[in-house]
């Protein structure tokens, strides 16, 4: 095994703001990894130090990986309310596993993350935003990677993420988080006209809150077995799901949907004692396959006691 890295200090460009200061890394990693069974031989000293690949004369070579891998990255921020980070990725992997040669290469390009602090967002947005949240954030990445397996398949794949979060002025403690999720992906057999795409999504909402309980003090049984000095934490959160997958011919293999529900609270009832109580509600829906609609629920109760 043999494991070497690369990697360059981070160069920045000088700026008179320093919200504007440009920071570029890149870094390179070589891994090697072989495996030989029924052998009686050493491997030579540039093979264990990973200069050479091995290569022993009696034995069976069950496995020889090399893996390079190169990336390079940039970070900047023109702006006082954006942060961008733009970043380019190259792998390439030769493998022989029993005697079959593989090899596989990926390239992510482009790799994209903008930031935004909307109360600073300029063009009415922080005025918008400042009205009701104390603070918001939204970030926004977009990832296309390209994935070719010699003599076996091409994979073009794009992903798309954001994710926004907010915190109320008025009630104070109370949260409002949003992401959303997406990908679709086209594999196209080798020497073959026919693909197959495949989409995912995921939307999630999610609402939490953390308050005091003032009024659990004045009830003589209760105020003698919790401690009403702590906070207790509420969420919500709904989720929903889908999937579905599709030939060139246009025939739809696979078409999910799913949603979900789920509430918890907890509690620190004393120092060494912690309850959380949670309900969960969940729906699903196949609009291929017959009969595999399901409605559930459930909840849980757990009482953690540290001695």
């Amino acid at each position: 095994f043999f494991f070497l890295m690369i990697r360059r200090p981070p160069r920045s460009t000088p700026s008179n703001c320093r919200q504007r200061q440009m920071c570029i890394r890149d870094s390179f990693n070589l891994k090697r990894e072989g495996i030989y069974e029924d052998t009686s031989v050493s491997p030579g000293f540039f093979s264990q130090l990973g200069i050479r690949r091995l290569h022993l004369t009696d034995g069976e070579e069950k496995l020889w990986r090399e893996k390079r891998n190169f990336t390079l990255k940039q970070n900047w921020r023109p702006f006082s309310w954006l942060d961008t980070t733009f970043q380019f990725g190259r792998e390439e992997e030769d493998r022989v596993e029993s005697g079959t040669p593989f090899q596989v290469e990926v390239e992510s390009w482009p790799v994209m993350r903008l930031k935004f602090d909307l109360n600073r967002t300029p063009f009415l947005v922080d005025r918008v935003s400042g009205r009701f949240f104390s603070s918001s954030n939204l970030v926004v990445e977009y990832i296309k990677k390209t994935t070719q397996k010699k003599n076996i398949s091409d994979t073009i794949s794009h992903q798309w993420t954001l994710n926004w979060k907010g915190k109320f002025k008025k009630p104070e403690n109370l949260s409002l988080i949003y992401s959303y999720k997406s990908s679709i992906q086209k594999e196209t057999p080798f020497s073959e006209s026919t693909s197959q795409k495949v989409f995912s999504s995921t939307h999630q909402l999610k609402l939490t809150h953390s308050t005091y309980l003032p009024w659990g003090k004045k009830i003589p049984i209760l105020n003698r077995l919790i401690n009403f000095q702590n906070k207790v934490n509420l969420s919500a959160t709904l989720t929903r799901e889908l999937k579905f997958k599709q030939a060139t011919s246009g025939t739809l293999e696979e078409d999910k949907e799913k949603w979900n529900l789920q509430n918890d609270i907890s509690y620190k009832l004393r120092n060494n004692v912690n309850m959380s109580l949670g309900l969960n509600l969940t729906y699903y829906k196949d609009k291929v396959k017959a009969g595999e609609d399901y409605f559930s629920y459930g909840g849980f109760a757990r009482i953690e006691i540290v001695f």
